[in-house]
């Protein structure tokens, strides 16, 4: 007699996906993927840019993955940081963020602005001890955020999100002009699905 062995598929549904495209090749990406473990929306985070990365880039990416389709409950959200980039460059790329009804988060200058947001209320924290600052909380931070994965727990996401929140008052229309961050939107669209 022959029996007949099925097997239960260990695939899980998931409500929504949130692409991120972003220019960061690493402590982003390091990011996130740690962050996909304390959320239940799946990230899906794009950061295969040009070696030289511009918004343009990030951009052109994120249409690409807008022309291949996604659902309706699906997000993609571009994150950049304002490095030296001009106020036209990232426009474009804010313009097509509003036109399209996608999110859009930058960290004036740096992305280790919101990771240090983690640990105290940067305000006062000049340009350039960022990098410094932030080592002092993770020891042997060189971009890669793998060894520091217990630090970003959901009670330390929701901290940082409620000073970034509380930074961003009034509320920028696009993006911080001086020190700041909007990543803290990202954060609570994922924190609420």
């Amino acid at each position: 007699m022959r029996r007949n062995f099925s097997r239960k598929s260990s695939l899980k549904r998931y409500e929504s996906i949130c692409f991120i495209i972003s220019e960061g090749k690493k402590t982003e990406v390091d990011y996130f993927k740690i962050i996909q473990g304390k959320i239940s929306t799946v990230i899906d985070i794009k950061n295969k840019i040009p070696k030289h990365s511009a918004p343009k880039y990030v951009l052109q990416k994120a249409i690409e993955i807008k022309n291949k389709g996604i659902r309706k409950k699906d997000a993609i959200w571009i994150l950049v940081d304002k490095d030296s980039w001009s106020d036209q460059q990232l426009d474009e790329v804010f313009q097509w963020c509003r036109r399209e009804s996608h999110g859009f988060a930058l960290s004036n200058p740096y992305f280790e602005y919101w990771l240090l947001l983690y640990f105290e209320n940067a305000t006062q924290v000049r340009i350039s001890d960022l990098k410094t600052k932030l080592s002092r909380h993770l020891p042997d931070y060189d971009k890669s955020l793998n060894k520091h994965n217990r630090r970003f727990n959901e009670q330390c996401i929701k901290q940082a999100v409620k000073v970034a929140k509380e930074q961003d008052t009034p509320k920028c229309p696009k993006w911080p002009v001086s020190k700041g961050t909007t990543v803290y939107r990202l954060m609570e669209e994922l924190l609420s699905s």
